[in-house]
């Protein structure tokens, strides 16, 4: 069983090094860190006052693996999720946020579960991952 962080040092592979294609949306990108992500965490590395470009050149491998943990897994609570379920919603996490979550619920909600479709997971969602997870016996 891989460990948290060996996911997200996969995925930091997977991404890749720093790109600023003008047709991307998220902006200058290294490692799947965007500069929006970047500026949202108040990640200043050059010490300049403002998060831009150079910033995000700067950023580390290392860093990237910490961001992803602490806030693509930690922090929306994938961590509470049933472990099958946890490798493949942060990894969906890391690409699509809250969109993730939503197919999640909505899965539930197809179940017979009342779960708000929100993107976000709560004790409602994780109790009925859970509780479905328990009564198939995965868990």
């Amino acid at each position: 069983m891989q460990t948290v962080r060996q996911i997200a040092q996969q995925i930091v592979d997977r991404e890749g090094g720093y790109v600023d294609a003008p047709e991307d949306p998220g902006g200058a990108t290294n490692f799947g860190v965007t500069i929006y992500t970047m500026r949202r965490l108040g990640l200043e590395l050059d010490h300049d006052g403002n998060v831009d470009k150079h910033d995000v050149q700067m950023l580390s491998r290392a860093q990237a693996v910490d961001i992803f943990i602490k806030h693509y897994f930690e922090g929306p609570l994938i961590s509470q999720l049933p472990q099958p379920l946890q490798a493949t919603v942060f990894d969906m996490y890391v690409n699509a946020g809250g969109n993730a979550v939503r197919i999640l619920q909505r899965l539930l909600i197809d179940i017979g579960f009342e779960v708000v479709v929100d993107g976000a997971l709560g004790l409602q969602s994780i109790a009925a991952f859970k509780a479905t997870f328990e009564n198939a016996g995965a868990i």
